[in-house]
């Protein structure tokens, strides 16, 4: 840390990963003053991270900058250490570089890299990050090698660097925002789609695009590279890396038996792959109905981790085992309970119109009852709308401010596709989960599914999507409860 002692460094953002920065800028550099600046007043702060009252009454060398402050004076600094959802293009950071050409501006997840020994495979895309960096992880752990899963998932990268050693495999969830101003790129490059997303936070889907492509541009041709050709986003991300074509593992979901530049892809409903030291020969891995995650989609995320196996040969028994095994994660399609016949799915981390409509297209038509609607990230709306129209979705419950906005689309495009009036679904907007769950209930049939697959950001209504999800699971635990409870009484 010798590059950063007697410099003076402000850590901008102390949610998880400021708290984690400042955990490590401590360790290394017990005494040095250091000051902490978030837009939260010291009571928010203090009562949603208690942690940071204790440090504050222990930490002698640190200054705050807390509320409507927290952005004063970052030209005075040396070095910014910014939480990955505070964008570089606040009027305030900018004039701090213009005042100050010498300030540096860096994060937990590239301070982390600057010092990582470990090989890091990194994950990115729109959708799916989180299950494939779990399956991933699951695989190299179960086949016996020494890795860490960290970064966007929820833990960040700094409070792993002390278990990390040459020979570990870091799998690191790298999100847009934390790509945005990374200055290096991943060892291993996983690259699901990239669709748009997070256009509150980009001025465009280009500039959220480019925002990406970190995870490829420092690549060196001894690296490696994992996509499938056939998305559009992952392509051109792909495109601007240096790794060379024997490194670079493709997928696709069609058969690619006769194309050898092909190294994973599905065949009458079966996984092949081929060995790199024998690429004329196929082997068959496992049947697509052996796979327990829900939903087409799900298909990308299994054959990206089935690349990633290839690059460290993993043996094929393990492999088909682990993802055999592989339940997904919470909130990602979750199946929550079957109450009186109808089945209750959490898919709240489905915060994009896409990630839902491939929900939508997990269950049959005619089906769903659909919960939606939540905060705006500014999306365009139209592929979720057609998908529940093309699945004839039953019931809408939908939550504000997008609820009604999805509502009013909605109906104009029932319109416009000449539907009529007396077929266009249930629906009631809501302002607490409790009552849609409860309402849903009214409304499902035996044979039904109840969906929460929003399309949109929890904030508002919900802390966020962990809470939303986990909300939408305790409404429908109580349904069982109440249910329970009425039994008892007859």
């Amino acid at each position: 840390m010798s590059d950063l002692a007697g410099s003076r460094i402000i850590i901008l953002g102390l949610g998880r990963e400021g708290l984690s920065s400042y955990r490590f800028l401590r360790t290394q550099l017990p005494e040095q003053e250091l000051t902490l600046a978030d837009q939260s007043p010291s009571e928010i702060l203090f009562a949603n991270f208690p942690e940071w009252q204790a440090i504050s009454r222990q930490d002698r060398n640190l200054l705050w900058q807390l509320g409507d402050q927290y952005l004063e004076n970052l030209a005075n600094f040396d070095l910014i250490i910014k939480t990955a959802g505070i964008p570089v293009t606040l009027p305030a950071i900018q004039q701090a570089l213009e005042l100050n050409p010498g300030l540096q501006i860096s994060s937990n997840m590239q301070l982390f890299f600057d010092r990582c020994q470990g090989t890091i495979i990194g994950v990115t895309g729109s959708k799916g990050k989180s299950t494939t960096s779990q399956l991933i992880f699951d695989i190299l752990s179960q086949a016996g090698q020494k890795t860490v899963l960290l970064g966007n998932i929820g833990r960040p990268a700094l409070n792993y660097l002390s278990v990390i050693d040459q020979e570990t495999l870091v799998v690191a969830e790298l999100s847009s925002h934390q790509l945005a101003e990374l200055k290096a790129s991943p060892q291993v490059a996983v690259l699901l789609d990239v669709t748009p997303e997070h256009l509150d936070y980009f001025a465009n889907f280009e500039q959220y695009l480019a925002a990406k492509t970190a995870i490829t541009r420092y690549q060196s041709p001894n690296d490696w590279l994992t996509y499938n050709p056939a998305l559009s986003g992952a392509k051109k991300i792909a495109q601007l890396s240096a790794v060379r074509p024997d490194h670079q593992i493709k997928h696709s979901l069609v058969d690619q038996s006769a194309n050898l530049a092909f190294q994973v892809f599905i065949k009458d409903e079966t996984i092949y792959y081929r060995e790199s030291n024998q690429p004329n020969q196929l082997r068959k891995l496992m049947a697509v109905n052996e796979i327990k995650l829900l939903g087409r989609h799900n298909l990308y995320n299994v054959l990206s981790a089935v690349a990633v196996a290839q690059i460290f040969q993993v043996k094929a028994a393990s492999l088909r085992q682990t993802i055999s095994n592989f339940q997904g994660l919470a909130h990602r399609l979750e199946f929550v309970a079957d109450v009186d016949g109808v089945q209750y799915f959490d898919d709240s981390i489905a915060t994009n119109p896409t990630a839902s409509s491939a929900a939508l297209h997990s269950f049959p038509q005619g089906k769903i009852i659909l919960l939606a609607g939540g905060s705006d990230k500014k999306l365009d709306l139209t592929e979720y709308l057609e998908s529940i129209i093309e699945q004839k979705v039953k019931a809408l419950l939908l939550f504000p401010p997008v609820g009604p906005k999805i509502l009013e689309q909605l109906q104009k495009l029932w319109e416009a596709k000449g539907l009529t009036a007396d077929t266009f679904p249930q629906y009631r907007i809501f302002q607490s989960m409790a009552e849609a769950v409860q309402q849903a209930r009214t409304w499902a049939k035996a044979g039904d599914v109840v969906l929460l697959s929003p399309a949109c950001a929890s904030f508002g209504l919900f802390k966020d999507y962990q809470d939303r999800g986990q909300q939408f699971q305790l409404a429908v635990n109580n349904l069982i409860t109440n249910q329970s409870t009425k039994s008892k009484s007859i």
